[in-house]
């Protein structure tokens, strides 16, 4: 919106002494002459600016009008720059745009090189390699939605592919694991639950608003399976995907086995799902027990063979 464009413009211009009008519309992802329309638009509503030409020149705010605001120290700036470039690869769009640009004005002139290239050192970014499906769409729905305290409406698919409709006040946005999960509660079971956005399609966004009710979300942090759907599970693998069953079960799940391996302890759910995770690593993992997940992989590979072998 152009509100928040012209707010995050006068606050870059109280920490500047000048800054050109181009750098100003390429912090704002906006045309030239939008910028000189903001800056028109700013001098309107009384805020005296000054301007200049010549090598250095550009536009700025009259010192006598400007306040102290130094609340953030540099640590600080670098580490909501980190933040906030991660939050923009996956919340495209105006607001973040314009956050940014308010975060980037708080920075000294004499040291928005430094602090620049500090937040550029480290780079979150969720977005996929190739092509970028319909997952941003969701979540600017739901974010839209939390942020109205609207209601949406999607069919949601299970584990076991099975497909229902779904109504849902939603609590919170969830990133684990690399995944995006919707946390609120299901109007249809009546009961509050955690919804991957993969699984989610025909996300609507209803007029229907609904109450905040001030819920423990620590009661979310432990989604998953429950203890008593999942088996002891031992894996053994080699040194080539050591690092992904470390991110998978930790550390202390691995117990060396030789020069180039390891003996994998864990607990895991005996379903399909299971298994294709586990075959995807091909000779790199073979499992040792149970014989029921064992048998399944089994019968995975033999449907699996059927499709490339005579």
């Amino acid at each position: 919106m152009k509100i928040d464009r012209l707010v995050a413009i006068i606050m870059v211009l109280m920490e500047r002494d000048v800054i050109g009008a181009s750098e100003l519309a390429d912090m704002f992802e906006v045309s030239l002459r939008t910028i000189y329309r903001d800056i028109e638009a700013i001098g309107k509503a009384g805020i005296p600016i000054v301007s200049s030409t010549g090598p250095g020149g550009g536009v700025g705010i009259m010192d006598s009008y400007k306040m102290e605001k130094r609340l953030f120290s540099a640590s600080d700036i670098t580490t909501l720059l980190i933040g906030l470039g991660h939050i923009k690869s996956s919340f495209p769009g105006d607001k973040l745009v314009n956050t940014l640009a308010k975060v980037r004005g708080m920075i000294p002139q004499e040291e928005y090189k430094q602090i620049e290239m500090k937040a550029n050192q480290i780079k979150i970014d969720l977005s996929p390699w190739y092509g970028k499906g319909v997952l941003p769409q969701i979540l600017d729905t739901v974010r839209i939605a939390l942020d109205t305290q609207r209601v949406i409406r999607f069919q949601y698919i299970t584990r076991k592919r099975i497909e229902s409709t779904r109504e849902v006040e939603p609590c919170r946005l969830l990133l684990k694991d690399m995944n995006w999960y919707l946390q609120g509660y299901c109007r249809i079971h009546q009961e509050y639950r955690t919804f991957k956005l993969i699984r989610m399609k025909h996300v609507q966004l209803l007029e229907e608003a609904y109450e905040l009710h001030n819920i423990p979300m620590e009661q979310f942090d432990h989604h998953g399976f429950p203890n008593d759907v999942k088996e002891v599970v031992r894996l053994r693998v080699d040194d080539e995907i050591w690092e992904d069953m470390i991110a998978f079960f930790g550390d202390e799940s691995l117990v060396p086995d030789g020069d180039r391996h390891y003996i994998v302890t864990t607990r895991l759910p005996v379903e399909e799902a299971t298994a294709r995770l586990l075959i995807g690593y091909c000779d790199h993992c073979v499992c040792l027990e149970p014989e029921s997940m064992r048998k399944l992989i089994k019968e995975l590979l033999r449907r699996t063979s059927v499709l490339y072998f005579d």
